[in-house]
């Protein structure tokens, strides 16, 4: 039973329904048609009072009543009429009340899969044309591109001979009859595998197109895909063909906290064909590695010039390039460097695998010179650390530069609460102090000219 004080409603049909005062606040729509009241000098909606009218049926209108009192999961809105869902999530986006919204839509997102007694497995697009009533209008150009862009996901449909059995089959529900921005928190819901096939006419290809997605972690490999979201994490097998059509898929319209590509068997020719593919993912961290193809196919090189360096940074915090042999000019890594150590750019970390002429170019243009077995520095704020496999040059407050043995050269700037990048060189979230402590000092002379 409702709990004093209450809030009479009168719905769009003449219903008059009394609801507990919390409804003013899940939903703003309510709320705000209490306070102009209020300004207005007329008297709230409370008990006894004028009603609110609100351009909800009353069907949907004591369903939402009765969540706001009862707070019920996605599992109650399974066994709702259909018809009654597509009038609740309409009215739940009328009242703003995005709690309400978003397990709907949840429920919805979910008649894209089957659901067996243990897993989700998703529906093909003849069985999610099924479910939905939907008409396959897509044209040749579309199928296309979606065949190239879900080619990775190969058998992993529903092959359950019962699933279009299912009570979300049999019942149909409507969800082309609601408007575009509620399909597109629909699609928000999915997995990245459910979103791609569930573009089964023009419609939801085109709405789905115009969406941002953004994805915890993707790693894609010749023989493996793997994304892990908020949502779900799952692997799939990858062929060596598939990965340009994905890659091409999360350019278009997707962000990624962290991408991960390993190439282990590829010709040279399809190599050097990802790498724009790989560019253009905006992702927030960036790690790349082929030493397994170095290894069984001879050198590669990714080549930089100063100005690709600067579109590869561009919006990313972190590149790991150690597993990549590059071609890199010393010039760019000294630009990168100055960008990095004044915070003019967001970018903090790049790992890469370069010669030792290049670095000792870069150490010169920093200002740090090693001749006659001694280090030699322009700047006073220069400290040099020494351990059996490494170098490490800390630069002024923030800034610190190792050089490993191997030839792997990183760059790292230390932000204002004195953590180095997630993923460092060092790992997670440690300090530049905290680093050199465990190391041995050495000489620097101070040689201003």
């Amino acid at each position: 039973m409702p709990r004093d004080p209450i809030v009479t409603l009168k719905s769009s049909d003449g219903v008059i329904l009394k609801a507990d005062a919390e409804i003013t606040q899940v939903s703003s729509t309510i709320r705000q048609h209490l306070e102009t009241s209020s300004s207005e000098g007329k008297d709230a909606a409370t008990e006894n009072r004028s009603p609110i009218l609100v351009e909800v049926a009353s069907s949907p209108l004591k369903s939402i009543i009765a969540w706001c009192e009862e707070k019920w999961d996605a599992e109650a809105f399974k066994n709702m009429d259909h018809r009654l869902v597509l009038q609740v999530i309409i009215a739940a986006k009328y009242l703003d009340i995005e709690p309400l919204l978003l397990i709907c839509c949840q429920t919805v997102a979910g008649m894209f899969q089957y659901q067996s007694s243990s897993s989700f497995v998703v529906k093909s697009p003849d069985q999610i044309r099924k479910t939905f009533g939907i008409v396959d209008d897509l044209t040749d150009d579309e199928k296309s591109q979606i065949e190239l862009e879900t080619a990775w996901i190969g058998a992993g449909y529903c092959n359950h001979s019962n699933c279009c059995d299912c009570v979300d089959c049999r019942h149909g529900f409507p969800v082309l009859e609601l408007p575009d921005n509620i399909i597109s928190t629909i699609f928000m819901q999915m997995t990245i595998v459910t979103r791609l096939l569930g573009r089964v006419n023009r419609r939801l290809f085109e709405i789905e197109s115009q969406c941002r997605f953004h994805l915890k972690e993707v790693a894609i490999c010749d023989n493996y895909f793997r994304c892990s979201e908020s949502l779900n994490a799952r692997q799939i097998e990858l062929k060596k063909r598939d990965i340009m059509g994905i890659l091409q898929k999360l350019a278009k319209n997707h962000t990624v906290n962290k991408l991960t590509v390993k190439v282990r068997d590829a010709t040279t020719d399809h190599l050097s064909g990802l790498i724009p593919y790989i560019k253009a993912v905006p992702s927030r961290m960036l790690e790349m590695d082929i030493s397994s193809y170095i290894q069984q196919h001879g050198s590669w090189k990714l080549n930089f010039n100063d100005d690709s360096l600067e579109e590869w940074v561009q919006n990313r915090e972190f590149i790991n390039l150690s597993g990549v042999a590059t071609d890199i000019s010393d010039s760019g890594l000294f630009h990168l460097f100055a960008e990095m150590s004044s915070s003019r750019i967001a970018f903090r970390r790049l790992g890469i695998n370069t010669d030792s002429q290049v670095v000792g170019k870069l150490l010169r243009l920093v200002g740090i010179s090693f001749a006659h077995d001694t280090w030699t520095s322009t700047r006073e704020d220069v400290k040099i650390y020494s351990s059996p496999t490494a170098k490490y040059f800390v630069i002024g407050p923030n800034m610190l530069i190792t050089v490993v043995k191997d030839g792997d050269l990183s760059i790292e700037r230390q932000n204002e609460y004195g953590s180095l990048p997630d993923n460092s060189y060092f790992g997670n979230s440690r300090s530049i102090q905290s680093i050199i402590s465990e190391f041995p000092s050495l000489p620097v002379i101070l040689n201003p000219s």
